[in-house]
């Protein structure tokens, strides 16, 4: 029996009429509705992979007349209507659909009819805060509002108003109004207000947007009466920018913890605070990171990084590589700016205050970095060592900086010059770490080189050659995949629209792994200097 002459709903054999739809055949008898199970003879609907008829679609009920809506129609409170359906039930009976109703007493009308039917209501005088009519005196409010005199009063606090307000997001007759007394309205402002300011770090009492308070960038609010040494009780006073004023954050730290004193009254004995700072002068030298290195020779350099911070703190690290040995080590203390009789910055003077382990500089050991670089200040000098500011390089970059170099390897012994009976012949070469060298003939006869020239001018430098795949490259490459070779090409890779910060994710798995020792999801994995370092290694960065 041939698969193709099988119907798709009975698995018999169709030796008659075909009837073919989606991709299948069928009896024509076996062509039915799944829901009524009559023949499919014309236009049918699918719904959840089923086949349904005409008379079984779901119908859609006008919520007026009540007879199955097939063409356009319209909704209005939650139920469907036809168009036409959708009229004024004020009395006009105008349609609806195009120039929009009003719900009054719960029945669409238009706005003439809601305004007479409003109006209506006026003249029957019904109070509108308990909704029953009113026969005897009356008070009229917004919009022609009408109220019981002992029912006109103020919603917050009940008392009986002389005088009201009402919310101002009232806009039509149609809507209820709020009516509040001025106080329970300014009450109610305010406390809006207050609900997006932020509170005092001292007083707890919101602090607002204007100058009687201090409003730090990281979200913490301080009001200037607030603001006051803890022994004298004198408060500090706004001058100038005050975000740029020194020692700001730390301050208001001090004063949270009522710990802050001013000039006058502060003691470091009595407070455990230090020395007294000075807080009339803004740091000079630009907070950072100055780092700077210096090579003496093959297997010699030294490396420094200095760090200015806030409040007077400082980081020196060092780094240093001899023939014999290599080190590191860490130092945190404090420092302060030395100026000239001119006045202009001539020096840090850093204090180590960090007990050493293993190397590193004694406690209390001061080190003198020279400034340079004109009006700028955007260098130092340590030990020698001209530093400069790192602008805009990431701390992870600067550590790897900070890394001793790797040893080069001794250079290989030379060979025994050969003996006159083997000596090399005419255009023949005496091999040395690797590399021909060329033997001359002359007068003397042959000058063969037995000793390496250690002099540093003879000292050749290489190129750093890049690493090697972890294994070989398969040379397959499948659809949408590029090669290793197109991906290092610029104008290959560029013309196909290729990522440049993801080159490496066109390599199919296989190559991926190949090249990289890894599979894509250990890559992601790895931090992104890392994944920076290996991708420089293989020239995909």
């Amino acid at each position: 029996m041939s698969a193709e002459k099988v119907c798709a709903k009975c698995g018999k054999e169709i030796t008659g009429q075909v009837l073919k739809a989606d991709g299948a055949q069928f009896h024509p008898e076996c062509f039915t509705c799944d829901t009524c199970g009559e023949m499919l003879k014309g236009p049918f609907n699918k719904k959840d992979g089923k086949r349904i008829c005409q008379n079984c679609v779901p119908k859609v009920i006008c919520f007026a007349c009540k007879q199955p809506i097939t063409g356009a129609s319209t909704k209005a409170s939650g139920n469907t209507y036809h168009p036409e359906c959708l009229r004024c039930e004020g009395g006009c009976g105008a349609l609806l659909g195009g120039s929009g109703f009003f719900v009054v007493d719960g029945k669409h009308m238009c706005n003439d009819c809601a305004k007479k039917t409003h109006e209506d209501h006026s003249v029957r005088r019904t109070c509108v805060r308990c909704q029953k009519p009113i026969s005897g005196d009356l008070i009229t409010g917004d919009h022609n509002d009408a109220f019981h005199p002992e029912c006109f009063t103020c919603e917050d606090c009940g008392e009986k108003l002389n005088e009201y307000l009402v919310d101002e997001s009232r806009r039509f007759t149609y809507q209820r109004g709020r009516y509040v007394c001025p106080p329970c309205y300014d009450k109610a402002q305010k406390k809006a207000v207050e609900a997006e300011t932020k509170p005092c770090s001292v007083c707890k009492e919101p602090c607002y947007p204007d100058e009687s308070s201090l409003h730090l960038l990281d979200g913490y609010a301080l009001h200037w009466k607030c603001f006051k040494c803890a022994k004298c009780g004198k408060a500090e006073s706004p001058s100038g920018d005050v975000t740029t004023m020194r020692l700001l954050r730390s301050k208001v730290e001090l004063v949270r913890k009522g710990k802050y004193f001013c000039e006058d009254c502060f003691e470091a004995s009595d407070t455990n605070l230090g020395p007294k700072p000075d807080l009339k002068t803004d740091c000079r030298m630009t907070f950072g990171t100055y780092m700077g290195k210096e090579k003496r020779g093959l297997n010699d350099e030294t490396a420094y990084a200095i760090r200015l911070m806030e409040n007077g703190r400082c980081w020196l690290d060092c780094t240093s590589t001899t023939k014999i040995s290599s080190g590191a080590w860490h130092a945190e203390g404090s420092y302060t700016e030395e100026l000239s009789d001119s006045g202009e910055l001539k020096a840090i003077k850093f204090t180590n205050e960090l007990i050493p382990f293993g190397v590193g500089p004694a406690k209390g050991k001061v080190y003198d970095f020279a400034v340079d670089g004109g009006a700028t200040n955007k260098l130092l000098i340590c030990e020698g060592v001209r530093c400069p500011l790192q602008v805009g390089v990431p701390d992870f970059e600067i550590a790897e900086m900070m890394k001793p170099p790797a040893k080069q390897a001794a250079p290989a012994p030379v060979p025994a010059p050969a003996s006159a009976a083997e000596g090399p012949g005419e255009g023949d070469g005496i091999m040395v770490d690797g590399h021909t060298t060329k033997a001359t003939s002359g007068s003397a006869g042959v000058m063969e080189r037995t000793k390496v020239d250690v002099m540093g001018h003879s000292i050749v430098k290489t190129e750093a050659q890049e690493a090697a795949p972890a294994k070989p490259v398969p040379t397959e490459v499948p659809v949408g995949c590029l090669s290793l070779e197109d991906l290092r090409d610029i104008n290959v890779w560029k013309e196909k629209g290729v990522d440049a910060t993801t080159r490496e994710q066109y390599l199919s798995d296989e190559a991926f792994a190949a090249v990289f020792g890894m599979s894509k999801a250990d890559f992601a994995k790895l931090p992104k200097w890392k994944q920076d370092k290996v991708k420089k290694e293989h020239k995909l960065f």
